[in-house]
């Protein structure tokens, strides 16, 4: 986008909080959903939970931070604009939510194990960009 230079090269926080985790734990979804405004460029980026001084009672304080996923995507949101005169659609708006799709440090890790375990190597890519495995022996 061009918005990096040489006085703007700082990290930029956003607070944002978990929306949705219910899928994941039912085995529904390897992802799940953070109320966090991201935009395209921030993917790849951590999700990190933050350290908190006060806990509720009987519940255990969380004074470390800790790396939970990595930035998917934002989810967008899409409106129609449909003609009044045709009853047909006609453009087609999107925006984003404000909500994001995060993959889980732990299905990162498995990932990489599995990749370990397989010992698959990239080889040359082929016309269409994509990768060709061979198994190492």
């Amino acid at each position: 986008m061009g918005l990096i230079g040489t006085d703007r090269q700082h990290v930029i926080l956003r607070n944002g909080c978990i929306a949705r985790i219910r899928d994941l734990f039912e085995n529904r979804n390897t992802d799940f959903i953070v109320d966090a405004l991201v935009f395209p460029g921030n993917s790849g980026g951590p999700v990190i939970l933050k350290p908190e001084i006060i806990n509720i009672e009987g519940t255990k304080v969380n004074n470390k931070a800790a790396l939970i996923g990595i930035i998917k995507s934002y989810i967008p949101y899409q409106d129609t604009a449909v003609s009044l005169q045709t009853k047909r659609p006609r453009i087609i708006f999107e925006d984003n939510t404000g909500l994001s799709l995060v993959e889980p440090v732990d299905h990162i890790f498995e990932t990489i194990e599995n990749y370990k375990k397989l010992k698959m190597i990239p080889t040359n890519i082929n016309n269409n960009q994509q990768f060709q495995y061979i198994l190492k022996k």
